[in-house]
């Protein structure tokens, strides 16, 4: 899946985050000028936030576009007692006036959804609300069907998880993964077992 970076330049965060959890938001707000810079901009310099960066770790778009926000391992600022262990997503629009999800943003979090189950395992999905005092993600929200999106299996270069385990693919057309051996990874040494297992 195509996650756009920017490089986002972030303060001083905890990187002992360990996702095990999803929750969605609205942005409260959507419009060409809602962009994620704009959005992390406004989390380190608006009073009301002043946080390291943007507090979301994903931000779906109208049209369909992803962006990453703070990385994965960072404990988030998005839900007041519930950022440790957890991912937050943030889909632009305001979902108490839209009525309607657009197919391509719904589209896109499918797309999420799926490449994080791959990542980190089956994970619940709830809205802001349910987890911290909030409306958000807003009335009109479609939280049962995001929370219900169909997850595709697929592998990504690199780490991948299932229910066994950790395993490392190299090739994902010919499905290549290390297996029975060690390898040398991001400067570690790591051991997989016969069915390609780390160790």
């Amino acid at each position: 899946m195509n996650i756009i970076d920017k490089g986002l330049s972030f303060g001083p965060m905890n990187m002992n985050n360990h996702p095990a959890m999803l929750i969605v938001h609205h942005l409260e707000a959507e419009g060409p000028q809602w962009t994620v810079e704009a959005i992390h901009h406004m989390h380190q310099t608006e009073p009301q936030f002043m946080f390291a960066g943007i507090g979301y770790h994903y931000y779906i778009r109208l049209d369909g576009s992803v962006y990453k926000g703070r990385p994965d391992n960072a404990i988030g600022a998005h839900c007041q007692g519930c950022n440790t262990n957890t991912l937050g997503i943030a889909f632009e629009g305001n979902y108490d006036n839209r009525t309607e999800m657009p197919d391509a943003q719904f589209n896109a979090w499918c797309e999420l959804k799926s490449y994080l189950y791959n990542k980190y395992g089956n994970m619940p999905v709830y809205g802001h609300r349910e987890k911290g005092s909030s409306e958000c993600p807003g009335a009109n929200f479609p939280l049962e069907k995001v929370r219900n999106a169909n997850v595709s299996p697929s592998r990504v270069i690199g780490w991948n998880k299932d229910n066994t385990g950790w395993w490392y693919c190299t090739d994902v057309v010919n499905n290549y993964f290390y297996k029975d051996s060690w390898e040398l990874i991001d400067g570690v040494w790591y051991s997989f077992d016969k069915d390609g297992y780390a160790r």
